[in-house]
């Protein structure tokens, strides 16, 4: 989302949603002033959706939204990512090894957090686990930017590359099922 006053750019999660309101959870706690307004987009599977939507409230990062026109659909411009917590990954790179916390997943990637920095085209691979599921994938590091609400911890994303057919089709059931909130 880009506050339309001084075109500073915001990213969150979508909490709740109607046909009025959105309930957004940014990355990171900014001042923002009542009557601020915003373009949003919110991406989905197939579709994106574009807001003009002025802030209602704001509590730490939890932010609350009016729809004040929209929704109009867009080109999808990446693939939905979706909140996760409970979910650990070992990434190594070289001879480095990471204990890290997703943070994020989509079809094409991972977002995670790490104490250390990996920076931006390093080749890595993860055995990422949550419950019964252990999978190993490997990808390039897309972004390492300094967390502002954890410090000293860095948020890095990982673009997903090469990955087997049995590997592949694990990986989608896998962030198919936080999509559906199974």
């Amino acid at each position: 989302m880009q506050r339309l006053r001084d075109a500073k750019f915001f990213s969150g999660w979508v909490v709740k949603a109607s046909s009025d309101l959105l309930e957004i959870q940014v990355a990171n706690s900014s001042v923002l002033s009542a009557g601020d307004r915003f373009s949003v987009e919110v991406n989905g599977k197939v579709k994106a959706m574009a807001f003009e939507c002025e802030l209602k409230s704001q509590k730490d990062t939890l932010i609350t939204l009016i729809v004040c026109s929209g929704p109009r659909p867009i080109p999808s411009s990446e693939p939905p990512r979706i909140k996760k917590s409970g979910v650990s990954a070992r990434v190594s790179h070289g001879q480095k090894v990471h204990e890290t916390s997703v943070l994020d997943v989509s079809e094409s990637g991972v977002g995670f957090s790490s104490l250390e920095e990996i920076p931006k085209g390093t080749e890595v691979s993860m055995l990422v686990v949550s419950g019964n599921l252990q999978l190993l994938i490997a990808g390039v590091t897309t972004y390492d930017r300094a967390d502002t609400s954890q410090p000293g911890r860095h948020r890095i994303g990982v673009q997903i590359k090469g990955l087997d057919r049995q590997t592949e089709n694990q990986w989608f059931d896998f962030v198919n099922e936080y999509m559906l909130g199974k």
